[in-house]
């Protein structure tokens, strides 16, 4: 038969955010938020079961983990991954974080997909990056590489990577004009490299940059 602890004392700690230590005589049972305390209606009085007690600390862990998700999430969109490191970091336990992800998953706050189509439609108005530099900064989120591939070749066709890297050229190269021609092509295709392009896409932007700007015999 489990043991019965009566509340003899709830005392209120910390300043900032309101704690309540629970003891039964001079023993601590828990320390808990005030929303937990309020849900298991918790008084002076009152007798609990070791498993009760259990249950009110998980309760109370899972309310400040989802607490704590849900204020990195209030900031800005996140990956599941993203988020499940940062709640790590924290200290959160694993099975803690996976209830947690569970729960806001179920309530339509998580959609790696969206975020992931979002994040990419983003870098390529904002930034006009290229598909190698996306992919590295959706991985560096948590993605995995055949989903940041998937979405890519759906929203980033060569056509479009090639129209960026124009556009690009375009801003990047009135800068440059006083140095020399090699020299300045050379900056310009390390431009876009940095930004992510592929190769052949550098190649042919390089090219009809050079013939809208009447620079082919250069």
């Amino acid at each position: 038969m489990d043991s019965t602890f009566i509340i003899s004392k709830i005392a209120v700690e910390g300043k900032r955010k309101k704690l309540f230590a629970i003891y039964s005589g001079d023993a601590l049972l828990c320390e808990i938020n005030e929303d937990t305390l309020v849900h298991f209606a918790l008084h002076k009085g009152k007798s609990l079961t070791a498993p009760e007690i259990r249950h009110i600390r998980h309760y109370n862990d899972l309310f400040d983990c989802r607490a704590q998700a849900l204020r990195y999430l209030a900031r800005r969109a996140h990956l599941s991954a993203e988020l499940k490191n940062k709640l790590r970091q924290k200290g959160y336990s694993n099975p803690l974080i996976e209830e947690t992800l569970q729960l806001l998953d179920q309530n339509g706050l998580l959609d790696d997909p969206a975020f992931i189509r979002m994040y990419i439609r983003e870098k390529i108005k904002l930034a006009h990056s290229g598909p190698l530099l996306i992919k590295k900064k959706l991985m560096e989120k948590g993605a995995l590489p055949v989903q940041a591939e998937e979405h890519i070749q759906q929203l980033y066709p060569e056509e479009k990577q090639l129209g960026e890297a124009l556009s690009l050229l375009k801003k990047k190269a009135p800068a440059l004009c006083r140095i020399p021609d090699k020299k300045r092509k050379e900056k310009l295709r390390r431009t876009l490299q940095g930004k992510g392009f592929f190769g052949n896409v550098i190649q042919q932007a390089m090219v009809l940059y050079n013939e809208e700007n009447h620079d082919t015999g250069r």
